[in-house]
């Protein structure tokens, strides 16, 4: 059994602030933030400690003194409102409660749109990045064309002065081979002459 000096007995504080003590042991379970480590449940009911009385005392605080009422209908009266009261007090609690789930909501809300707001400026710059590749790249593209461009120049003008050169080449040629035949016939013309006796010789240069 667990050592209860120091704890209150959640019916005895129900009894002492005319509340009831369900409403007390709801309002506990609601808000664990406030009366974890603070409460202890032995033999069905419920004990706090004197911290969780600090909060207790200001959701509950002690009824006013008042006048001692011998008339029945004027006590269920007193009754009724102190009823009506607990029952704002539950209200306004649960409306807290809402509120606080929608603060939450709103926070996870508003951390998504920061979320979005970062991917779609990191898209951005990649975006751009991409941008930028394509821009050198065609830059690129632009300085083979040109260099391609003029490789075509330089490989048609060669084409030409090879042309040339092969024209030059077959016009000497020819005159390789007119020299050549001159040649054989200046050649044929001493070999007659040498054969010819003086007397044709000498008729042939008459």
């Amino acid at each position: 059994m667990p050592n209860l000096e120091g704890f209150h007995l959640v019916s005895s504080f129900a009894e002492s602030r005319n509340v009831d003590r369900n409403a007390i042991t709801q309002y506990i379970r609601r808000h664990p933030d406030l009366f974890e480590g603070h409460t202890i449940v032995e033999s069905q009911r419920m004990y706090f400690d004197d911290a969780a009385m600090e909060f207790l005392d200001k959701q509950y605080p002690l009824p006013s003194p008042v006048e001692v009422i011998p008339d029945t209908k004027s006590r269920e009266l007193l009754l009724a409102e102190q009823q009506k009261t607990i029952m704002l007090q539950d209200e306004l609690m649960k409306l807290k409660d809402q509120l606080h789930e929608s603060q939450l909501k709103l926070a996870k809300q508003e951390n998504n749109i920061l979320l979005l707001e970062d991917r779609s400026k990191r898209m951005e710059s990649e975006n751009t990045e991409m941008k930028e590749k394509i821009e050198k790249q065609a830059q690129k593209i632009a300085e083979t064309s040109t260099s391609l461009d003029f490789i075509e120049k330089e490989r048609d003008a060669a084409s030409d002065r090879a042309e040339e050169q092969k024209a030059l080449k077959e016009a000497a040629e020819r005159e390789i081979e007119e020299l050549k035949a001159r040649a054989e016939a200046a050649e044929q013309q001493v070999n007659n002459m040498k054969k010819a006796s003086f007397w044709e010789r000498l008729r042939g240069w008459k």
